[in-house]
């Protein structure tokens, strides 16, 4: 944990668990600190800690996304605040601390302290993320899940061995500077801060992305230049605060995470197949040691999963919120519920085709109607959509039309200068009187609508209507189609 002269302890309540049982077979007393925030609210949710997160730097969300929820912060075991080997000289000093460690003691901590029966989300960022998923394993596989509802950012189900390599080179360089001594620095009364200096310096290049670095985005944490982000000012280097104990034992934790090790018979795949939590994997699209490709995998065997990156350069600093754009892309202040879905405009158009006269996007293009969509993302919106167009009642075109311009929006893309002869003539009609064929209309949307703004809700299904788990229909614009063929797509959380 960071050092006392800059802890920030507003609002930390500790735990006592007595004769604890740990994954190694130790027993012993622990603690656990915490943070309560909205305790007078209904609905209970749990955020988890990060890898060097501290529970007054960790997102809550409790002004925001969460805030109609009581939100329980609580320090993962080994991170300073918790029993750690920087407060508790009993603390397994072998690096054998486990994330079921971790959950095992946190379930106690909310359901003996609190009271609570059902939790309606797990919140975690990184080893957070790590800790949600494992959360989903323990308390989540059964019919009637302890956890509801389980957000995963920039974690995974089991670490990777890119992942597991990645963080051997911060370890070694810690472990082998001369000031960490082979860990004898603490007989001699010194902290390596050198070892953790170095620490950092391993970590620099992983924790953002190669486009960050070309965009030259360390000014934006503060850093004047590429020196000055990778050899901070003494003293001020992020894990140079830390115990390096504290950060050991959460590194080889980190490294250990496989939710196979809690379910599954040590595949971590049959473990997320029995997970019923509804689970919403939301990588960082740069994160180099939590790629997205992970969690679009995971995806894959979860019931209830949805897969939905964050778009960013920032690595994996994207999930944490280190960039205003990037907090805004997880979660939008106005929504309540866990997962939030972003709605999509398509449009639908038609022209007029008169024989022997040509039909170029300039003159002959008409919007029709304009349908919205609201997904987790535009791969499943797309998805809706195509399940839905064909049950959309279109007006046909009339005589009359002949005579309109326009042109289409901008916003969709440029046009194509002409459009095929269309395919599916009929006989228009005007105040009641049949014409020739004539006119024909040819009905077509283009490809992928334009996303505009945020909703809440898991997708979901509400008797045989499309709609979102809070009630909104999932078209709007009084296009409220719905058939069944279009909850394969939203079952499945694409």
């Amino acid at each position: 944990m960071t050092s006392s002269e800059t802890y920030n302890s507003t609002g930390v309540e500790y735990y006592s668990i007595q004769n604890f049982e740990f994954s190694n077979g130790i027993t012993k007393d622990i603690k656990l600190a915490y943070k309560s925030l909205n305790p007078t609210s209904e609905k209970k949710a749990l955020v988890c800690t990060c890898f060097a997160g501290i529970i007054n730097t960790t997102l809550n969300f409790s002004t925001g996304a969460l805030k109609e929820y009581h939100v329980i912060t609580i320090a993962m075991l080994g991170n300073g605040e918790s029993s750690s080997p920087s407060n508790d000289p009993s603390f397994p000093a072998d690096y054998s601390l486990r994330y079921q460690d971790c959950v095992n003691a946190q379930y106690i901590l909310l359901t003996k302290h609190f009271d609570i029966k059902s939790l309606d989300v797990v919140v975690g960022f990184s080893m957070g993320g790590q800790q949600a998923n494992y959360w989903s394993v323990i308390h989540g596989s059964s019919p009637t899940p302890f956890v509801k509802n389980a957000v995963v950012i920039c974690g995974s189900a089991k670490t990777s061995g890119h992942n597991y390599a990645f963080l051997e080179g911060p370890i070694a360089a810690l472990t082998t500077s001369f000031d960490y001594d082979g860990g004898k620095y603490k007989a001699k009364g010194v902290k390596p801060r050198q070892g953790l200096r170095a620490f950092g310096r391993a970590y620099a290049a992983w924790l953002t992305s190669p486009e960050w670095f070309r965009q030259e985005l360390w000014r934006k944490v503060g850093a004047a230049s590429l020196k000055d982000w990778l050899y901070p000012a003494e003293g001020k280097a992020g894990h140079e605060a830390w115990d390096p104990e504290d950060l050991l034992t959460l590194a080889r934790m980190w490294q250990a995470g496989n939710i196979g090790d809690v379910g599954g018979n040590g595949d971590y795949r049959e473990a997320l197949k029995g997970v019923e939590t509804k689970v919403l994997v939301m990588p960082s699209q740069t994160d180099q040691y939590f790629p997205p490709e992970d969690g679009e995998n995971e995806v894959k065997y979860l019931k209830n999963g949805v897969f939905d990156p964050i778009p960013t350069v920032w690595g994996h600093m994207g999930g944490a919120s280190a960039n205003e754009e990037d907090a805004h892309a997880m979660f939008s202040t106005r929504c309540p519920l866990y997962v939030f879905t972003r709605k999509y405009h398509y449009w639908y158009y038609y022209f007029t085709y008169i024989a022997g006269a040509s039909a170029t996007a300039s003159t002959q293009i008409r919007t029709v109607t304009t349908v919205s969509v609201y997904a987790t993302n535009s791969l499943a919106a797309d998805a809706l959509f195509t399940s839905l167009r064909s049950n959309i009642a279109l007006p046909m075109p009339t005589q009359t039309d002949t005579s309109f311009s326009g042109t289409v929006p901008s916003l969709t893309g440029p046009a194509p200068a002409t459009y095929p002869t269309p395919n599916n003539p009929h006989t228009s009609s005007s105040n009641g009187t049949t014409t020739a064929a004539t006119t024909s209309a040819v009905h077509f949307h283009l490809s992928r609508g334009k996303f505009e703004g945020w909703t809440c809700g898991l997708l979901g299904r509400i008797g045989s209507e499309c709609r979102l788990l809070n009630g909104s229909p999932c078209v709007a614009n009084g296009q409220n189609a719905s058939p069944r063929s279009a909850h394969k797509t939203l079952d499945a959380g694409s």
